[in-house]
């Protein structure tokens, strides 16, 4: 198990999408697709639980299948989230609602911020899935993508654009929401220190519903301190018989993530138990095999 420590690059909430985001087709690199089809706005519906959403950003594509090449740059032109600068130690990470089209999805980055800055990417993520997934792209170990840069992650870093291309044989239209869009740092549970995340200090206990929920085959769960605990997360089966331990530390006050990953238990009910030396609260959660 383990736990990231995130830094937000954008939220999506207020008046971001339409300020600092431009339209798929406003950049020059957007190639192969339906104009009319093809748009980014807000959605109020496909929201991101875990982080309290209560925005997310809807991009809807429409490929010309008798095109050459497809590409859409939803490029993130200003605000604060250009001022969010990095480097290659840390996970790029976004929620994304999938739709379960084939069609795939990569980030970019600046590459040389400060500087003469080029044009980074991830590999294709291939949108394989229904529902919230969050998808990293972890700079220090996954491979850099094929685009217009030199395939090194070697300067400062700023986050350039969402960028979604077709897949023959995939669906020809449809849409993805994003939530979320942030760096992190990436603690295992075996002693590494860990920092709380945000700057928001919470005034009580609470543990959160897993999400997603129902999941296959890793979900999140979330759960805030309002002071400095030991804290221990264990999840049981119905039966009352131990899995595993998620938690066993002392933590700071903050908010934080733990991620369960299940590749070989059983589909159906589990139990998550969060306890403190003064609090107790558990929930369930079902996993679908």
């Amino acid at each position: 198990p383990y736990e990231y420590n995130p830094t937000e690059i954008d939220d999506f909430e207020g008046t971001s999408i339409n300020d600092w985001w431009w339209g798929p087709t406003g950049s020059g690199s957007t190639v192969g697709v339906i104009p009319l089809l093809t748009n980014r706005t807000e959605n109020y519906d496909y929201l991101n639980l875990t982080t309290g959403s209560a925005t997310s950003l809807e991009l809807n594509y429409g490929w010309d299948t008798a095109a050459g090449s497809w590409l859409i740059r939803e490029y993130l032109s200003g605000g604060p989230p250009r001022n969010v600068l990095f480097n290659s130690s840390y996970l790029l990470q976004v929620y994304i609602f999938g739709d379960g089209s084939g069609n795939k999805f990569r980030f970019c980055v600046d590459d040389g911020v400060g500087g003469s800055a080029g044009h980074e990417v991830s590999t294709w993520y291939t949108i394989d899935w229904v529902g919230w997934r969050l998808v990293s792209w972890d700079m220090t170990n996954d491979p850099v993508g094929t685009w217009i840069g030199n395939g090194v992650l070697n300067g400062t870093l700023r986050f350039d654009s969402i960028q979604l291309t077709y897949e023959q044989g995939a669906s020809v239209s449809g849409t993805f929401y994003f939530d979320d869009l942030r760096i992190a740092t990436i603690n295992n549970l075996m002693g590494l220190p860990d920092v709380s995340k945000g700057n928001s200090i919470p005034t009580h206990y609470q543990l959160f519903q897993n999400y997603p929920n129902p999941f296959n085959p890793s979900t999140t769960i979330k759960y805030q301190l309002p002071q400095k605990s030991n804290v221990n997360i264990k999840v049981y089966n119905m039966l009352g018989q131990f899995i595993t331990t998620l938690v066993n530390a002392e933590k700071n006050t903050g908010v934080y993530e733990v991620i369960f990953n299940t590749e070989n238990l059983a589909g159906g009910i589990y139990i998550y138990t969060l306890e403190t030396n003064s609090f107790k609260d558990s929930k369930k959660m079902m996993l679908l095999k």
